[in-house]
Parts: C-alpha cells; structure tokens; sequence
C-alpha cells in the first residue's frame, strides 16, 4: 500500500513538472521579439519579406534606412517600423503591390513607399479582409500604374490611417467592398489623380484630412444607403476648403451666405434642402444628393467633376438654371424618380450629358445637350417626359436601353424638342402634320430607335421668352396620414401685387408638373387668409397625389415641398411651393393594410437598426434608421388604414 502511495506522489510531481515546463515554454514562446533588418549592415536580417516570414505573431520589424526593391506581404499581426529620422524606402520596382496586408492587427510606420507595379490591385499599400491595423505616419508616392492606388482597402473593417502623405498616385486613397467603420484622419493627399473614395463602404470616420490639388479630390459611391452613413466633418478640407457631408438635415438653404466656402457637397437622407448659386469643381460629384428629396438645386455651375450633379435614390427633387461643363458625365441619375430637370446647360462632358439608370417618372424640358459624348441616356427609366430641349451635335443625342413608355414631345402645338442633326422640312402644320402651311414644327417625326420617335421636333432651338412670377401657395391639411378624411387636397393660391386673381387659367393648373385640379371640385375666389388680399381656392385629387407620393416618389415619412405651376390669360406663367407633411406608415409587412400584425412586427424589432431587420419587413416607419417610440406613434396614426393604391 505504501509503494502505491509513493508511486502516486511521484507521478503527480512528475506530470506537475511537466504542466510547469509546458508553461514555461508556452509563456517564453508568447514573448513578442525584435528583428532588426538592414540592407547593407550588420542585422538579424537584410530583406523585410524574409524577416517577416520567420517573425511571429506580435513580434515587432525594425528597418534600418535604406532603399529595399521589394513587394512585401504581410501576413501575420506584427509591427513594421521604419528607422526613424531617416529615410526607410521600400520600393516596389514595378513588380506589384508594395506592401499587400492579410492579416489583422497589423501596424505600418515610418516608410516611403513608392513605385507599385500597373493593373489591379497594384498599390503602395494594399489591405485586403484585414481589420484593426494601423497605416500611420509613411510617406506614399509615386504609384502611378494603370489601376495602381496609393492605398486601397478591400473587405477591411475598422483600421486606422493617419498622418500619412499622399502625392502623385493614379489615386490617394480608396476603400471598396464594405471596407467600414474605418478612422482616416490628419492624412495629406495632394497632387494625385485622385484624393479619397468611398466605395461600398459606410460607416467611417474622416477627420482633418487635406485633400488638395487632385483633378477629382472626393466623392462617395455605393448602392446600399449604408453606404452614405459617414462621419464627415468641415475639418477635412478640399483645396483649402471645408467638407460639407450634411446627413439627416431639413428646410435647409446652402449658398454662398450660408455656406461662404465649400469645397465638397454631399447632402444625404435629407428633406427640402435649397441649394443655390455654387460653382462647385474638381471632386467626384460636383453635388451628390443621396436619399434626399423634395429639395432643389439653383444656379450651379459644377465643373471638371466626374459627375456634375448626382442623384442617388433621391426623388421629388427639382434642378434649374444651371450649367454643366467638362465634366466626365453632367447629371447622373441612379433610382430616382419624381425629379425635374429645367432651364439647364448640359455641355462639353466627355460621356453623357443626362445618364438615367432606373430611374422613372422624371421631367426633362427646357435643357440645352451640346457637345457632350451623348445628349440624354435612358437605362430601364421608364415614363420620363423630355420636351422642349435642345440636343445640340451630341455624338450620339440619344440612346434607350430596356426603357419603355417615355415621351419625347409635349402635345401640339407645344411640340417636342430640336434636333440639331434633323433633316425634315416644315411645309405643313396641325397634330397630323397634314395641313399646308409651316408652324414651326418638323413634318415628320425624329426616330431614336424602333421604339421612340419625337413626334413633334422643333426647326429651330427652344427658347423661352415667358416670366414666371412668384405666387404664395397655402396647402390644406398640413399633414396627411393614410386615415386623413376628404377627397382632396385643397389649394389656396395669391397673386403678387398688379395682377388679378380672376385672370389665372385654372385648367393650367398642375401639381409638380403632374396632376391638374379635380374637375368635379368646386373653385372659389375669396379673402380666405383675412389679409385683405384675394384668394383662388382650388382642389386636387387627394388619392391621386398620395399614391404618387407613396408608390412614385416613394415618400412614407417626411416634409414634401408641392410646386403649384400655372398662367394667366395672358400667358404670363407664375410659380409657387408649399411644404406639407406625410405620415404614410404603419404597413410593416406590406400587405396594404396598417393593423395589428404590423404593431407585432414593431414589437419584435423595437431597438433594433432599421439595416438590422428581417427582409421584407419595414418596421422602421419614419425612416430614422431605428426602430422607436416614434414609429409606435406612425403606426397608432394609421391604424386600420389603407395603403392608397398604386397610381
């Protein structure tokens, strides 16, 4: 018994020691250690790749200066330090990606990098599914190969790029592929092809950066709204002025005494925003609106941008008397419906001077197209209206791809638009074109393609000689929900003073150049505001607009600006805008009925991000991107209503 004793205490020292030496080994391996590399010195070694293939994870690279002909891979955590005072340069000699990172946790300081190779993924430093690293304080030039950046992120979340600088590469920095949530700030990007994109990738913070001297300096791209939820503030700066990258904002008015010096505009999920009298130049987007509506833009002149104004799944909105020059594209229109583009120079731009991708139900009229690569292009964009414009020795002045049901003229005698490479004749006159006698419209009509044709198209250049006054709107209700009661919207209209009330042509009247007075309505003239000035009271259809406002525009929550257009009977044109709001939620699950099942809905996603929700549910019904109180109230308002059907 007592040899059995011994063996078992003998046995748990034994396995006791081994446990303390395997621990010992494990701690002393777990030890982070210092490599020393040096190109033509004394060290632990003379190549950066080598030293980092036989480093471990959290050890720590220290290069001596020196000039190192290497593409480097970084595939472990560790830290690469260049020696510092002096210059570390780790030159890519046109073979590829300088330094690729694969890895996480990584940190890179102190380098000059320079000369990558051409072609994709050919960058200064390229990181790629890696997360929590640190780019800070390097030195990257000259990686000027087709397709080569001097930084691009891919798949990358929450890194860190500071105070690195940023001269003549084909571009400064880009992130692409949901690289987010990202910290770039105090960089320098100057004297690139291009400064900083965003591509597919939300959610990052920007600060202090100076953007300066690039032909395209910034811009955001993306097809998620995700996308445009940055954090961007005035420090960050475009050839010595602020950033404005405004999120969430309304009844705002941005022009040169609101805003004296604005180097970049991105206005994003915002409402009735006025934008006026801007020259805005050399970024990606002249203008960018995205998930913004019911705004306007007025008087900017956007230039050497590679979009001139850009509209992202924004709707309702209106572009007049502006000028587009020497972009790449003019006005780029990507999921948005409902706009109106009017009295607006489109010229010079290398591509397309109006590109439309599914988007529908916009008006095009009064525009001059000249000298661009292509006039107006129209991709699956279906029920557009473009008339009285002038496409003016385009390339091509006009190319449809998949896009049905869109209108190129007004009725006669309006007519269409000029054609400056029409070959017609005008001997006769009438809607058939078949009476003797010229009215200034072509007698045939001007084919697109097998599908659209101007059936109208002017001999000469549209211009218009007519005023357009400024009248006083008031909308009645001031807000609507799906359960408001009565038939119509109603409208009380006030003429400026020198003109008479009686003199307006009600059947003129339209509602955002679409919807004219419900014939079955009354219409009245009275003092109805007690200013001792008289009143036209008239009345819309309110089905028809809350449909189009629900299904067209695609405007649930939120302040919606109605342009009320008209004449007189002299011809004289008059113009005035109100703001109401609508209150349009409830119908989570989208069956067309706000009832119980969507409050269970509510119920179930309350706090969550709207981005978080199960797909085909919409809970989130002020869209503010979070599932509240707010939205309990949505619902309550709209409780046993219909979804108004479509238009």
């Amino acid at each position: 018994m007592r040899a059995k004793a011994v063996s078992g205490i003998m046995l748990t020292l034994l396995l006791t020691s081994m446990l303390t030496l395997a621990f010992n080994i494990q701690s002393i391996k777990s030890e982070p250690t210092t490599w020393t590399v040096d190109d033509d010195g004394p060290a632990d070694f003379h190549s950066i790749q080598e030293a980092i293939n036989k480093s471990s994870r959290g050890d720590t690279i220290y290069v001596k200066a020196g000039t190192y002909y290497e593409h480097v891979v970084l595939n472990k955590s560790l830290s690469l330090i260049g020696e510092n005072k002096k210059v570390t340069i780790i030159d890519g000699n046109e073979t590829g990606t300088v330094i690729m990172v694969t890895a996480s946790h990584v940190n890179i300081t102190g380098f000059t990098i320079r000369n990558s190779g051409s072609g994709y993924r050919y960058s200064g430093v390229f990181l790629s599914n890696s997360a929590n690293s640190n780019i800070s304080g390097n030195i990257i030039t000259s990686n000027t190969g087709s397709g080569a950046f001097g930084m691009l992120l891919q798949y990358s979340d929450s890194n860190v790029i500071s105070g690195n600088i940023l001269s003549y590469n084909r571009m400064g920095i880009e992130l692409q592929y949901y690289s987010n949530d990202n910290f770039i700030y105090g960089n320098t990007i100057v004297n690139n092809s291009g400064g900083i994109i965003l591509y597919l990738s939300g959610g990052s913070k920007l600060r202090n950066n100076t953007i300066n001297n690039n032909p395209h300096n910034f811009g955001v791209y993306g097809p998620y709204f995700s996308t445009y939820l940055n954090d961007i503030d005035t420090s960050n700066t475009v050839n010595g002025k602020p950033v404005y990258y405004l999120i969430n904002q309304k009844n705002l008015i941005i022009n040169p005494s609101t805003f004296p010096d604005i180097g970049y505009l991105g206005i994003i999920n915002s409402t009735n925003v006025r934008v006026e009298n801007l020259h805005m130049t050399k970024n990606h987007q002249g203008v960018l609106f995205a998930y913004t509506h019911n705004s306007t833009m007025r008087n900017v002149n956007s230039s050497n941008n590679t979009r001139g104004i850009e509209l992202y799944a924004s709707n309702g909105n209106f572009i007049s008397q502006s000028i587009i020059t020497n972009n790449a594209m003019g006005i780029a229109l990507f999921d948005s419906s409902g706009n109106a583009i009017k009295d607006t120079t489109v010229t010079e731009n290398s591509q397309w001077g109006i590109w439309s991708i599914r988007s529908s139900d916009n008006s095009l009229s009064e525009n001059t197209a000249s000298n661009n690569y292509g006039g107006v292009f129209l991709s699956y964009s279906n029920h557009n209206k473009i008339y009285h414009n002038n496409l003016i020795n385009n390339t091509n002045q006009a190319v449809l791809y998949d896009s049905t049901n869109n209108v190129w003229h007004d009725d006669y005698p309006s007519g269409g638009n000029y054609w400056s490479d029409y070959n017609g004749t005008d001997s006769y006159r009438g809607p058939n074109q078949d009476k003797h006698g010229s009215d200034g419209i072509g007698d045939v009509p001007y084919v697109i393609d097998g599908e659209n044709q101007d059936n109208y198209p002017l001999m000469n250049p549209w211009t218009s000689t007519s005023p357009v006054i400024a009248v006083t709107i008031d909308i009645d209700p001031d807000t609507l929900n799906l359960k408001s009661e009565g038939e119509w919207i109603t409208c009380y209209i006030e003429l400026p003073e020198g003109y008479k009330i009686k003199d307006i042509d009600i059947s003129s009247l339209l509602v955002n150049d679409n919807f004219a007075v419900d014939p079955e309505a009354s219409t009245k003239i009275g003092d109805y505001d007690n200013d001792g000035i008289r009143d036209l009271m008239v009345k819309f259809n309110r089905t028809a607009l809350t449909s189009h406002f629900y299904h067209t525009l695609g405007i649930t929550y939120g302040n919606v600006s109605l342009t009320i257009t008209g004449q007189l009977a002299d011809g004289t044109m008059f113009e005035g805008t109100d703001i109401v709001k609508v209150m349009f939620g409830g119908d989570a699950d989208l069956s067309g009925l706000v009832e119980l099942d969507d409050f269970d809905i509510w119920m179930d996603n309350f706090g969550k991000k709207s981005h978080r929700c199960p797909p085909g549910l919409y809970p989130d019904f002020n869209n503010d991107g979070l599932v509240d109180m707010l939205d309990f109230f949505v619902w309550r308002e709209n409780f046993g209503a219909n979804v108004p059907p479509q238009p």
